[in-house]
Parts: C-alpha cells; sequence; structure tokens
C-alpha cells in the first residue's frame, strides 16, 4: 500500500511522462500540418494546441487508469491485452477531442455543428461509417 506521498510521487511521475510522449506526438503532427499547409501557402501556428492537448490528454489518461480503464483482456495473452487497451484509449481520446472542439467551437460563438470537427468529406455520413467500422 502507498502512502499518499509516494501515490502523488507516482502520479507526477507518471503524468511528466505521459506528457513528454504526448507532447512529442502531438508536436510532430503540428509539424507535419504545417509543412502540409506550407506547400498551399497556408500559415501554421498552432503548436501551442500540441501543449495544451498533451496536458488535457495526459490528464484523461491518467484518471483512466486510475479509474481501471479497459483492463478487460488483463489476464489473457499480452497481445490482446495491448490491442484492446490501444483501441479502447483511441476511442476515448477521440470523444474527448471532440467534446474539446465542441467546448472552443461554443466559446467562439459557433453552433455544435460549426464546430464538430470534420471527418472525411464532412458529411456525417462519414462519420457514422467510421463509427461503424470501429464499432466491429
Amino acid at each position: 500500500m502507498l502512502t499518499p506521498k509516494q501515490r502523488l510521487y507516482h502520479q507526477i511521475i507518471s503524468f511528466i511522462g505521459i506528457g513528454i510522449y504526448l507532447f512529442l506526438l502531438f508536436g510532430i503532427l503540428a509539424l507535419h500540418e504545417a509543412v502540409v499547409s506550407a506547400k498551399d501557402g497556408i500559415e501554421y501556428h498552432f503548436y501551442r494546441f500540441a501543449i495544451v492537448n498533451d496536458l488535457i490528454f495526459g490528464k484523461v489518461i491518467l484518471v483512466a487508469e486510475d479509474f481501471r480503464f479497459a483492463e478487460w483482456f488483463r489476464e489473457r495473452r499480452p497481445i490482446y491485452a495491448i490491442l484492446v487497451k490501444s483501441v479502447a484509449f483511441t476511442i476515448l481520446l477521440l470523444i474527448f477531442d471532440i467534446v474539446e472542439e465542441v467546448v472552443v467551437g461554443k466559446f467562439k460563438g459557433k453552433t455544435i455543428g460549426e464546430s464538430f470537427p470534420h471527418i472525411g468529406d464532412g458529411l456525417r455520413r462519414s462519420f457514422s461509417s467510421l463509427l461503424s467500422f470501429l464499432s466491429h
């Protein structure tokens, strides 16, 4: 049994580790977006979103781990446990990303429909196809 001080230390170290990983991941994605946008003459300066998303998603991951999220296959072969946990966390973070986009859109005075992220060609049919694909 961990003392509160040891638990806090473990949480901080875990948050820093997850934060660094997510910062590198989001930073690479932001760099990719900047390079692709520069080809079309579009300036892209959203690196600070990499930091904000890193902090938000890092905390979401820590809270989900504390609630033992996606540990349904823990006693099975490691490959199954890893795959199930990866897919579950991907879906969880996708949902939080959509919620974040809607909340930011509401602060900017947009409707939920206007602030909902576009997936594929932007049609709801594409989004429902993606959800259908992910659910099978």
